[in-house]
Order: C-alpha cells, then sequence, then structure tokens
C-alpha cells in the first residue's frame, strides 16, 4: 500500500512540474482521485495568460495527454450559455426579462404558469420541480438517454397541471432551464441550437462547440465509440431539455469564453454587457452563496462565478475570479451520477482561485 502511494505521489508531483508555474495552484492529488480511466481537460485564465493541459488516470497514475481539442459534454454548464444567448435574443426582440414567457408560447393555461418570468427561469425562482415527474416516461422508454424523449406534449401536460407554490424561493430546475431554451427558441423561430452558434459560438469562435453532437463530431468526444459509432455515455436531448445540459465544448473553446469573460474585443461589446448583467446578484440561497442569471455566485470570501455540469458520462466545472482576473475549467468523463466527482472539481476550482 505505501508502495502504490508513493507511485500516486510520484507521479503527481511530474504532472505537477509540467503544469509551467501552476502547480501549486491546483490540487492534483484530490484530481488523480478521479476514477481510473477518467481523462481530464484543465484551462486556465491568468491575467492575461492562457494554459491548457491534458491528464489520463491509469490505476495509480496520472499521464500527460494533448486534449485540448476533444470533446466532452459539459452537462449544466450549457445553462451559461442558454441564459447568454437567451438575453441576448430577449434585447433584440424588445422583451424584458421580467415578461411572462405566455405571452410567446400559446399552449399553456394555467394560471400557475402564465405567471412565469424570463427572470424566474435564469434564476431558478420558477417554482417549477428539479425535473417533471412525468419525465419517467422518457426514462422508460430509453434508459441510455431519460431526456431523448420528453417532448411538448408532455412538457405542456405538466405544466397545465402544474401549481406553483414556492415562487422566488431557490430551486434548481432543469426543468426551467429547457423551458427558457424553448421558449427563445419560439421567439426567435429558430432551433435553439442556432441560436446559440449565431449569438454565442461563432462571435467568440468556440467554433467547435455545438448543442449536440453530429456524425462528423463522434471521432472528436473523448469517450470511445460503440457499436452503432455513437461516442459512448453521451446523451441526446430533446428540443423542450437541450437547453438544461446539452452543449458539447473543448479547452481550446472554453480557455476563448474565460478571455471574453476579461478581454472582450470591440465586436464582442453587446455580448459581454449580458455577461456582466448576468454577473449581478440578484436573489440570496444562504449567507455564502447567492444567484445571478445562470451564474451561481460564491461570496463568502472573494466573488466567484460559477457552475457545475453532471451527465452520465461527464463532470465539468467552471469558475472565475472578475477581481481577481483569473479563471479556471475542469472538463472530465468521469462515469455516474453521484455528485462526489463534481464536488471534488468545485473544490479544485475553488482552492485554485483561492491561491491567487
Amino acid at each position: 500500500m505505501k508502495i502504490c502511494k508513493c507511485i500516486l505521489v510520484y507521479f503527481c508531483v511530474i504532472a505537477q512540474v509540467n503544469l509551467q508555474g501552476q502547480s501549486q495552484k491546483l490540487n492534483m492529488e484530490l484530481l488523480s482521485s478521479l476514477p481510473s480511466g477518467t481523462e481530464i481537460g484543465i484551462g486556465i485564465y491568468d491575467q492575461g495568460e492562457i494554459y491548457k493541459y491534458g491528464f489520463v488516470i491509469e490505476g495509480q497514475q496520472i499521464k500527460a495527454v494533448e486534449n485540448s481539442y476533444a470533446l466532452f459534454e459539459i452537462g449544466s454548464i450549457s445553462k451559461i450559455f442558454t441564459t447568454l444567448s437567451s438575453l441576448q435574443v430577449l434585447e433584440q426582440n424588445e422583451i424584458n426579462i421580467a415578461s411572462n414567457i405566455s405571452e410567446y408560447l400559446a399552449e399553456p393555461t394555467s394560471k400557475g404558469f402564465n405567471e412565469i418570468t424570463f427572470y424566474q427561469l435564469m434564476t431558478h425562482t420558477s417554482g417549477l420541480s428539479k425535473f417533471p415527474i412525468n419525465i419517467i416516461w422518457s426514462a422508460f422508454r430509453s434508459p441510455r438517454d431519460p431526456f431523448l424523449y420528453y417532448n411538448e406534449k408532455r412538457m405542456f401536460r405538466y405544466l397545465n397541471g402544474f401549481t406553483f407554490d414556492e415562487k422566488e424561493q431557490f430551486n434548481y430546475c432543469n426543468l426551467g432551464m429547457g423551458l427558457l431554451g424553448y421558449s427563445i427558441s419560439k421567439i426567435a423561430s429558430q432551433a435553439l441550437d442556432s441560436i446559440m452558434f449565431q449569438e454565442t459560438f461563432l462571435p467568440l469562435s468556440m467554433k467547435a462547440s455545438s448543442i449536440g453532437i453530429s456524425k462528423s463530431q463522434y471521432p472528436l468526444v473523448v469517450n470511445a465509440p460503440g457499436i452503432s459509432g455513437r461516442p459512448k455515455k453521451t446523451w441526446k436531448f430533446s428540443n423542450m431539455t437541450k437547453g438544461a445540459g446539452n452543449v458539447y465544448s473543448n479547452i481550446d473553446d472554453m480557455t476563448r469564453f474565460l478571455k471574453f469573460v476579461f478581454e472582450p474585443r470591440q465586436s464582442q461589446k453587446t455580448l459581454h454587457t449580458q455577461l456582466l448583467k448576468m454577473e449581478e446578484e440578484q436573489i440570496s440561497i444562504d449567507q455564502n452563496e447567492s444567484m445571478g442569471l445562470g451564474w451561481r455566485i460564491r461570496k463568502d470570501a472573494n466573488k466567484y462565478f460559477y457552475h457545475g455540469g453532471i451527465t452520465y458520462g461527464f463532470k465539468s466545472q467552471i469558475a472565475y475570479d472578475r477581481e481577481g482576473r483569473s479563471g479556471i475549467v475542469i472538463l472530465t468523463n468521469a462515469v455516474g451520477l453521484s455528485r462526489k466527482e463534481s464536488l471534488k472539481l468545485k473544490k479544485i476550482c475553488f482552492q485554485y482561485l483561492d491561491q491567487k
């Protein structure tokens, strides 16, 4: 056992040496505790400098690899891009975020639904459940893709019969963010995929990022292909759910996003104004955390903007400190739905920023 531990420490040290000055700011021991077989991509913005690193956990070893181009599901980090793109569409159509979404959707008729606003969906204060109870039928139909068959008919059937008793209280809601993306697509008369590409990914030169993946992108995903050729442990989403967590990206693109956070070009001025709006504190969750538009905000020490992502085959985390001009994103293909691995990534990101 002592020999194994020594080997682990040795490889952690080797990995740290390769981090070119960032080693003292990353908890490599915690990173190496991710499950064996996990591939990891790390992107760092540090006061104008960009660093990119890749690793694979193999047993008791952590090995450096080049994977900045490789695609990962980023899960709920997608909500940041859904919110940012939505703010763009709302402004272009002169719609206030306090407006009721029912004004732009004809189907629902329930009183509770008619009072849901874009603002509430962006801040998780709509009163909607995290998951609608009737999503179970989608999961039964395709356990591999539990969100794929949750369609408009099921969504509106749920919404029309739901009583919203706890509005204005924070309740993290995948359903709400999916509904936000769907509503925006109706307003713009475009698929959310196209909206997000035109309004966010293209202006930021995030050309590898997309909602979902095409067959031509399969070889770029870190997970190995299955019998059908589709990468293993990847999820498909429906039009009603994709805004909650269907984005794929890589470290190259996510570091471009971090650079945009701190160094927007003149052509990105409008988009950056929306990002700054997202950073404004909207509601307090507890004494240590609050909610912006899309972003979670840690406020117990330095103010960090962050979000994590969990799907069955991937775990991710992004966080940045505007005052300290630094940010970090970690993408992994850690497997499972447990929050344990995600909490490790969150801790690593916060520890990195704390040492700035």
